[in-house]
């Protein structure tokens, strides 16, 4: 037994040496890509309105040239893509406390995220709130235990990082284009402009949801729509693009999600889950990141779309 104790209060020391040395060499992650987020709620706190925002995980940061689109229909933008693993419910919430009066949310979300029953992911939420605290408002409770449940790894990126700093000199700096500076003022990711795009490789694209997702993800913009309508800001959709190649076979299940939610929601979806289709060279290095050309090309369509329907009532095309 005494042998025991002394094991378990060593295994206990050494935990404390290692936990001693992590809070003495810890620093919070600010420029890394989900610290864009401090950037983009700081964009929209500070533009007055009627504005156009941008709702979305990576497939909105990537894909959208705001500038263009702020000409085009001379509104201001701010795109607030983020990351799909933040989940829908993060999204929404974020949306919804920075829309105001007047202002436009375009809600372009990916299929996984919309359909998926719970895309949260703790690793990438605990990264959200180590750059920005504040932001655990945008969860709902009971992603809290996602949080608790994936805290150790956390923990192991922290430990890694802080090594890596400790042997190079310096904290480790995000790969372009996932950085905060890689993002320009309106919160487009531009930084892989000028790179040439790795493309996606062998990354699937896959859509599988049961009737119960789909009357899920419906209930959920519903009440979105309805919290915004009381507030008078306008909701909009867009589908997102993918590689029609990969996204073809699916097709049939894509004019589904689209059927229902033109029904349910009656509020303009400015395009058909088609529309979105693109080859392969139109992808940076993932199925819904888009490369500078590519998304100049569906700014382009989603200003043509917007124009006519920006100052007008909601009716479905």
């Amino acid at each position: 037994m005494r042998h025991f104790i002394r094991k378990v209060l060593l295994f206990a020391l050494l935990q404390g040496v290692v936990l001693a040395a992590l809070a003495a060499t810890y620093r919070p992650e600010t420029t890394g890509y989900l610290a864009a987020g401090l950037d983009k709620r700081a964009r929209a706190l500070r533009i007055d309105g009627p504005r156009i925002l941008l709702v979305g995980g990576s497939s909105v940061a990537f894909g959208f040239h705001s500038p263009a689109l702020e000409a085009a229909l001379g509104r201001p933008v701010i795109n607030l893509g983020g990351q799909g693993s933040q989940g829908l419910d993060f999204r929404l919430r974020e949306a919804l406390e920075l829309a105001r009066e007047g202002d436009t949310v375009v809600l372009s979300l990916e299929y996984q995220v919309l359909l998926g029953e719970d895309t949260a992911q703790g690793l990438t939420l605990w990264r959200t709130l180590e750059s920005d605290p504040a932001s655990l408002r945008f969860t709902r409770w009971g992603e809290w235990k996602r949080l608790l449940d994936d805290g150790h790894l956390f923990l192991r990126h922290v430990l890694r990082r802080s090594v890596q700093r400790r042997l190079k000199g310096r904290w480790p700096e995000g790969a372009a284009p996932y950085r905060r500076d890689a993002c320009n003022a309106y919160g487009d990711v531009v930084a892989h402009y000028a790179m040439d795009p790795p493309g996606y490789g062998a990354e699937p694209f896959r859509l599988r949801f049961t009737e119960r997702d789909l009357d899920r993800a419906v209930r959920r913009l519903q009440e979105f729509r309805d919290a915004a309508r009381a507030r008078g800001i306008r909701v909009m959709l867009f589908h997102p693009s993918v590689p029609g190649e990969r996204a073809r076979p699916f097709v049939e299940d894509l004019d589904r999600v689209d059927a229902r939610l033109r029904e349910a929601l009656g509020v303009p979806i400015l395009n058909r889950p088609e529309e979105g289709f693109r080859p392969p060279e139109d992808f940076f290095n993932s199925t819904y990141h888009l490369t500078g050309a590519a998304g100049a090309a569906q700014t382009a369509l989603l200003a043509a779309r917007l124009k006519p329907v920006i100052g007008e009532n909601t009716t479905s095309p």
